[in-house]
């Protein structure tokens, strides 16, 4: 049996990560530590190999996914194991590779969550808070101040994002040179 190769062993690292991470999203709305932590730790291992990105560059990926998402996180739009999956990812695609599954993501997160307020009627309530948030906003900059995350209400019915982390996840790699 030939050997593994790096490029597979990378897919199948990281697929087992979002695998799970959905699929306790989707049941949980939680993604947990273990998962997120043994993705960041098989991400650190595998870059470290002969044809990995090196640590440096692993480590890199994952700060910059978690300083790209941890401001949504802040104002209550992503949750914390979202922002500490795509840090972990962001470890396996290292650097600049993190902003384009940042960016996939987000495209699949607009998608999905467009679907998710249809699917799920909330089209009125979302628009009824993306207004009044606004609003907010507005008013908060007119005043001299910032804008607070409590100026936009949370929606009732919240969509598992780790749909769309592994959406974006799938289309960075159908996209990459990489492979």
């Amino acid at each position: 049996m030939p050997p593994i190769s790096h490029d597979m062993l990378w897919l199948l690292a990281s697929g087992a990560m979002i695998i799970v991470a959905v699929w306790s999203d989707v049941r949980t709305m939680r993604i947990p530590n273990w998962c997120v932590l043994s993705g960041a730790f098989s991400a650190l291992l595998i870059a470290s190999m002969p044809g990995g990105l090196g640590l440096a560059d692993a480590l890199i990926g994952g700060a910059v996914g978690l300083a790209l998402l941890l401001p949504l996180y802040i104002f209550r739009i992503l949750g914390a194991g979202d922002v500490k999956l795509i840090a972990a990812l962001g470890m396996f695609t290292g650097m600049p590779g993190i902003f384009g599954l940042t960016l996939a993501t987000f495209a699949s997160g607009g998608v999905l969550s467009l679907l998710w307020m249809i699917r799920h009627r909330q089209s009125a309530n979302v628009l009824s808070n993306l207004r009044t948030g606004l609003l907010h906003g507005v008013m908060d900059a007119s005043a001299g101040k910032l804008p607070s995350a409590q100026n936009f209400p949370v929606s009732q019915s919240r969509m598992p994002y780790a749909c769309a982390i592994a959406a974006g996840m799938v289309l960075y790699v159908l996209l990459s040179k990489r492979f």
